[in-house]
């Protein structure tokens, strides 16, 4: 998502809709489908809605990107997305534990 993220940064600094609905794309739900089962079983619920929940805002960016949204618009659909990003990081972390080093 990080890339999507910066590849839409990019893209609307060089004013590039087209630019912008792609990259969004790249961070949209059709990437969540490949998630190992194994691994989706291990996460928290709530972990997995603000994934689901991030995935499907970087597709509606995608969306309003193709309708033509203006350079404002897509700033302040690309804060409340990365609401999602900043609460997830906060929120969970990857320990290691003392078996694995």
């Amino acid at each position: 998502m990080l890339s999507a993220l910066r590849g839409v940064l990019v893209a609307t600094t060089n004013e590039d809709l087209t630019g912008v609905a792609e990259a969004a794309r790249e961070g949209g739900i059709a990437i969540a489908v490949d998630t190992d089962p194994a691994v989706a079983s291990r996460l928290p619920d709530e972990f997995e809605r603000l994934g689901v929940a991030t995935h499907e805002a970087f597709d509606d960016l995608a969306g309003a990107a193709d309708a033509g949204a203006p350079r404002d618009s897509v700033l302040e659909r690309l804060g409340r997305l990365t609401s999602n990003c900043v609460s997830c990081h906060e929120t969970y972390r990857l320990v290691s534990s003392p078996d694995s080093e």
